[in-house]
This record gives C-alpha cells, sequence and structure tokens, in this order.
C-alpha cells in the first residue's frame, strides 16, 4: 500500500479458544498493547516470517549458549 493511501479499518468477529486467547493476553501484556494491536502485531508477523519463508529464506533461533535452531512452520 503506497503511503498516501488511506487505511479503512474494518471491524472482524473471530472466535478463538481459550488457550489462544491466553496467547493472545501474553503477547498484549508483555508489548504493553491492547488486544487488537496485539492481533495486528500478531498477523504482520506470520505474514513476515511466510514470504520469508517462500523466497527461500530460513528462520533461525540462537539460543543462550549460542547455538542456532532453526524453526521450521508446518
Amino acid at each position: 500500500m503506497a503511503s498516501t493511501e488511506k487505511s479503512v479499518a474494518k471491524r472482524v468477529n473471530v472466535s478463538l479458544s481459550e488457550e489462544t486467547i491466553a496467547l493472545l493476553q501474553g503477547i498484549a501484556r508483555r508489548r504493553g498493547v491492547s488486544m487488537t494491536e496485539a492481533v495486528r502485531i500478531a498477523i504482520k508477523t506470520e505474514d513476515y516470517l511466510e514470504q520469508q519463508i517462500e523466497s527461500g529464506g530460513k528462520i533461525l533461533i540462537e539460543k543462550p549458549d549460542k547455538t542456532m535452531r532453526e524453526v521450521v512452520f508446518r
């Protein structure tokens, strides 16, 4: 989307399990944001990771002991 275009917010209703709601609340609490912003963050993060993997990239996690692990999404 070009920076000159205005984004129109749309309301979306979803049904989430108690477990998923708890995960979302955790994201919101850790980031200090609303649940709505936590959903935006989660969607943008998923989209970014998916794009990187589709373009041949790998998602790596460096552990505290400096070992690297590849994250595999299925």
